[in-house]
């Protein structure tokens, strides 16, 4: 007959973090040329919070290009119930500088170099003009 143990020394489980991903140097560095850093400057200013979804998703499409397990990323972010439609147009411009960049990498697009360190302006867009206003909306609210 099993005796039944004092609550004191009852066993808690406990979950295991997944071990961190480790990249070949090569990726990371193909990924760093692919980031948009202008347009994550421009949110900066804009004073968007770092632990937003849209900002993980902007994050998370540069790595997922040089890996080349962009599908997965991608169909996760346009499933992604929090973000709004001018928050997904807006990763869709940015999904396709990116890539645009990658080819341009890969010399199979010479008339496109990778994002350049000087400022762009993010306005060129339908997109991103209406993601700048709600950004700004969102961060008038905020104040």
């Amino acid at each position: 007959m099993r005796m039944p143990r004092h609550p004191s020394r009852r066993r808690v489980a406990q979950k295991s973090a997944p071990p961190p991903r480790i990249y070949l140097r090569g990726i990371i560095e193909r990924a760093r040329l692919l980031f948009p850093k202008p347009f994550m400057q421009f949110l900066k200013a804009l004073g968007a919070p770092t632990d937003d979804p849209f900002i993980a998703h902007l994050r998370a499409m540069p790595i997922a290009i040089a890996t080349g397990d962009f599908a997965e990323v991608w169909d996760n972010a346009m499933d992604d119930s929090r973000l709004t439609e001018t928050e997904r147009e807006a990763l869709v411009l940015q999904a396709l500088q990116m890539i645009e960049a990658d080819l341009a990498l890969d010399g199979l697009l010479s008339s496109s170099p990778p994002h350049s360190p000087r400022p762009t302006s993010p306005t060129t867009t339908a997109a991103s003009v209406s993601l700048e206003d709600e950004l700004l909306s969102h961060r008038e609210d905020v104040q």
